[in-house]
């Protein structure tokens, strides 16, 4: 394809602004709409590929399907006829995002200030709950699949692996797909991945935005890959909010099971705190993986168990010896019969990026899978002064704890009562409310505004409610609105132990 050709009928290609393992983008021009556009065509060594040809038609398919801001719209789809040689080519148009892969903004030692990375990664949290809301799963969440607007938004790309509940894959079962330093251990494993598998790879991105690397470095990508399987991540560093620790933390956890319910309780907790009550987790249809590491046997980890009477696939002693067989394998070199779609290190841009100053940004990838953005920057980020808060840090604490901490970081905390009615109108206010543990609070902290890199001096308003005393998870109403120990209801309708739990 050359600069100035039309395609569609419609679409003149400008300048090419990527080259991705399935396809090249080009930044173009809309010429019946006279608005700029991102179009993507596969590559023509692909063109005559018909499960490629699927996977390309089933990106757009599903990014089609999202209507939500956080995900970069898909305008048309059709093929191209290449002069050269007798073949289509499909494209694909799409919004041109202007901004900012953030694997530009972090990476190599770059992190961004905490609540910065809580917004951006709540946000991103939004457009996921959205595609799981759908059925569908991205399975390849990445820095370099986030874009970062003039705005300050968020757009996810590249649905390119994403798998819809219930559809016929296009890869071979057993296969997985997807970025190894971002790859949820069941993806790993080889097993089948849902919204959790998502939500562990943008716990991820939460980790690497808020340490400046990534948890899990090694000497190759399958080895990079069994680290999530088998390893715990480092320690955050210590100057990140313990709240967002705990929120990164969870999302990580080896078990799907026992991360966020769903994207949106995950986006709740990095906006109100990680003492927020859950909401109905999505109803979305386990996947069948697909790979690019050798799943004969799921590797296992290291840990033991907790004592937790349900045993995770990675515990179960009887995969040990087949998990150590298949490590042996690896370690040989038998094993990468698969090939493995980039470790994230050198991907090419976003196929909807519109970068300042244009230029070709060209890389080699394998063609299981896009990897849209460049990563590699010689700039360094360094923090703004000032003071970092972060509402999840905060919320669900105790007032004077909180006024106490925020005077010790030189702020002027200002303390703002909120009563009973106003708490009931806010679901999200509530919910904080009813995940107290009864009788551990007495003056609960709901809001915090405003938060982020904050100047030394400046007024923190802090949302408070005098919780009552039957309020909380443990301390809960017992028959007819009689609060007693545990649930149990007092004598003669008077609070049993002045309704605290345990």
């Amino acid at each position: 394809m050359n600069a100035g050709r039309q395609v569609g009928g419609r679409y003149r290609l400008d300048e090419r602004i990527a080259v991705g393992g399935m396809g090249e983008v080009w930044r173009s021009e809309d010429t019946v709409l006279n608005r700029p556009v991102a179009v993507k065509i596969l590559k023509p060594e692909f063109a005559g590929d018909t499960a490629f040809r699927q996977r390309f038609l089933a990106e757009a398919r599903h990014a089609a399907v999202l209507d939500h801001p956080g995900v970069a719209q898909v305008y048309d789809f059709g093929d191209s006829a290449e002069d050269a040689v007798d073949a289509h080519r499909p494209f694909l148009v799409m919004e041109l995002v202007r901004g900012t892969p953030l694997s530009d903004l972090i990476g190599n030692g770059k992190a961004l200030p905490p609540a910065e990375a809580a917004r951006v990664v709540a946000l991103s949290a939004d457009a996921l709950q959205a595609a799981h809301e759908r059925g569908i799963v991205h399975r390849d969440i990445k820095p370099g699949n986030l874009l970062v607007t003039e705005e300050g938004a968020i757009k996810v790309t590249d649905f390119g692996i994403a798998k819809a509940a219930g559809a016929v894959p296009i890869t071979a079962t057993g296969m997985v797909v997807g970025t190894p330093h971002y790859l949820s251990p069941e993806q790993a494993g080889g097993q089948d991945v849902s919204p959790a598998s998502d939500i562990y790879s943008l716990g991820v991105v939460l980790y690497e935005a808020l340490a400046g690397n990534r948890p899990f470095e090694r000497d190759s990508a399958v080895a990079t890959a069994l680290a999530h399987v088998r390893d715990e991540p480092p320690p955050l560093p210590e100057q990140v909010p313990a709240g967002l620790k705990r929120i990164a933390t969870k999302a990580m956890a080896k078990d799907p099971a026992e991360r966020h319910a769903n994207a949106a309780e995950m986006a709740r907790e990095l906006r109100y705190g990680p003492n927020t009550a859950v909401a109905p987790a999505v109803a979305a249809a386990a996947v069948p993986a697909t790979s690019v590491l050798p799943a004969g046997a799921p590797p296992t980890t290291a840990t033991t168990s907790t004592g937790v009477p349900r045993r995770p696939w990675w515990k179960r002693p009887a995969l040990v010896l087949g998990a150590l067989a298949a490590l042996l394998l690896l370690i040989g070199g038998i094993a990468l019969a698969v090939q493995v779609v980039g470790d994230g290190s050198d991907p090419s841009a976003s196929p909807t990026t519109a970068t300042p100053g244009g230029g070709n940004n060209q890389t080699s990838e394998s063609p299981q899978t896009t990897e849209p953005t460049q990563e590699q920057t010689t700039t360094t980020q360094t923090t703004p002064a000032g003071v970092s808060v972060v509402a999840a840090d905060y919320v669900g604490r105790e007032w004077k704890d909180v006024e106490a901490e925020l005077k010790e970081l030189g702020l002027a905390p200002e303390k703002v009562d909120l009563d009973e009615e106003t708490v009931a109108a806010d679901p999200e206010l509530s919910a904080v409310v009813d995940a107290i543990p009864g009788g551990s609070v007495k003056e609960a902290v709901l809001t915090v505004s405003p938060t982020g890199t904050l100047e030394e001096g400046a007024t923190v308003s802090v949302g408070v409610y005098k919780v009552p005393k039957e309020t909380g998870s443990e301390g809960v109403t017992g028959n007819e609105g009689e609060t007693g120990n545990e649930g149990e209801p007092g004598n003669e309708g008077e609070p049993g132990n002045e309704g605290e739990g345990d």
